[in-house]
């Protein structure tokens, strides 16, 4: 199997595991472990160092790893800064669309 065909392997794994953490966040639950698991798995792919800049500030140098490690490590990153109160599902029940709220009092609906 070539490369290509295991990376798109890859991020149909990432996709689904992404999507059952967003759907555990929306619907109050806690994160269940298998989803965790996989998650961390895909991120272990992308390695990144933290470089302190003249100014003070700091960037983030690209090391090694493939394309869907990337998106794991970004998810990752996300998932643990914003407010989980703030995910919610969309209002029709065919849709299934999640979105984050940014209105102060978290009233939209979508």
């Amino acid at each position: 199997m070539d490369k290509l065909t295991i990376d798109l392997d890859k991020i149909k794994i990432l996709r689904k595991t992404v999507e059952q953490i967003v759907s555990q966040l929306a619907n109050k639950k806690e994160f269940a472990l298998d989803s965790i698991t996989k998650l961390n798995e895909i991120a272990k792919d992308y390695r990144w160092v933290h470089q302190l800049n003249q100014d003070g500030t700091y960037s983030d140098a690209f090391q090694s790893g493939t394309l869907t490690g990337i998106i794991a490590s970004i998810c990752i990153l996300e998932t643990a800064k914003c407010d989980v109160t703030r995910i919610k599902i969309c209002c029709r029940t065919s849709c299934g669309f999640y979105f984050y709220d940014t209105t102060r009092n978290r009233s939209a609906l979508w």
